[in-house]
């Protein structure tokens, strides 16, 4: 037997145990890149990834309140075995987020770190009077990046890992001079028609890979919130004036009719042993409100200007490349 299938046998053997898989909870599990293996005692031996942050490691000793032997196992085997233990039911974790960069140098993350992050949103809805809505267009931006690889320098991506993905790319509605114009609009129209401009850049694919993602989202939402980014920023309701209410990591910001807005989201978190570092940005670009008399619609998506050219790449208004 290669060491390898030594290996693999003994993760198999680990994850079959259900009273050993439930010394971690899946956020620990995940968060960490850690499987356990052997409990003795107050003694806790784990499989780790062999990339794993040795911060991270000596964190875990804190977060399960027991003395913690990592031994380096395959990536793949780890990323397996956590799929299977604990992420078969619910297969995604909300990872708990910082601020700060180094939050595994204080030891008050350990608490924070031993569950789900879990946000309390209030004050959802439209306020909005009947026969009014608000039409909206965002441009939402985000790079996720591990904060543990190594600085790539100026070296070119290497383009066998490398991938661009387009999505859609209809609008859901357009301001035109005789006003604004809806596409493929519900017979009964919500109070919030959105049109989001999104793009994803994730570099935190090691030895040179990366991908971005494309697209345009439309959304006629029955119910709010409109969820963004999940958790971290929410499109929480409508007032009354037709404004636009964000929820963006840990405040409210709320945006005018007439106004543009521009924020900016960064923060930090663990994800199977290495800190991850993600930044969002996102641009209101209109907030119009009116009667829904007001609005025209038409069945047909809507084709692209020189406005939607230029939102597609980042720039001002009307000056298309």
């Amino acid at each position: 037997m290669s060491g390898l299938e030594r290996r693999e046998a003994i993760i198999a053997q680990a994850i079959r145990d259900p009273e050993l898989v439930g010394c971690l909870e899946p956020v620990v599990a995940a968060g960490f890149g850690v499987v356990p293996l052997r409990r003795l005692g107050d003694v806790l031996t784990v499989a780790c990834s062999p990339r794993a942050n040795p911060s991270a490691i000596r964190l875990l000793r804190s977060v399960l309140d027991l003395e913690v032997v990592a031994t380096p196992f395959e990536e793949h085997l780890i990323r397996d075995a956590i799929d299977t233990a604990y992420l078969k039911e619910a297969p995604l974790v909300n990872f708990p987020t910082f601020r700060n960069p180094d939050f595994l140098e204080d030891p008050s993350s350990a608490e924070i770190l031993r569950k789900e992050k879990f946000e309390s949103i209030e004050d959802t809805g439209s306020e909005l009077p009947p026969g009014r809505v608000t039409l909206a267009t965002l441009s939402f931006w985000t790079r996720l990046t591990d904060a543990d690889a190594p600085a790539p320098g100026q070296a070119l991506p290497i383009l066998e890992r490398s991938r661009i993905r387009l999505g859609d790319l209809d609008v859901a509605w357009r301001l035109e001079a005789e006003g604004p114009v809806v596409f493929d609009a519900p017979q009964d129209l919500a109070s919030l028609v959105v049109t989001q401009y999104r793009a994803s850049e994730y570099r935190h694919l090691r030895g040179g890979g990366w991908v971005d993602d494309h697209g345009v989202e439309t959304e006629v939402p029955a119910d709010l919130p409109l969820v963004i980014h999940p958790t971290e920023v929410q499109l929480l309701g409508v007032t009354s004036s037709g404004a636009l209410r964000f929820h963006l990591y840990d405040e409210v910001q709320v945006v005018e009719p007439g106004q543009r807005a521009h924020f900016v989201v960064e923060y930090h978190f663990l994800s199977y042993g290495t800190r991850m570092t993600r930044r969002i940005e996102l641009d209101v670009l209109e907030v119009v409100s009116v009667a829904t008399d007001q609005v025209e619609r038409r069945s047909r998506a809507g084709s692209w200007g020189p406005v939607e050219l230029a939102r597609w790449f980042n720039l001002p208004d009307g000056e298309a490349p």
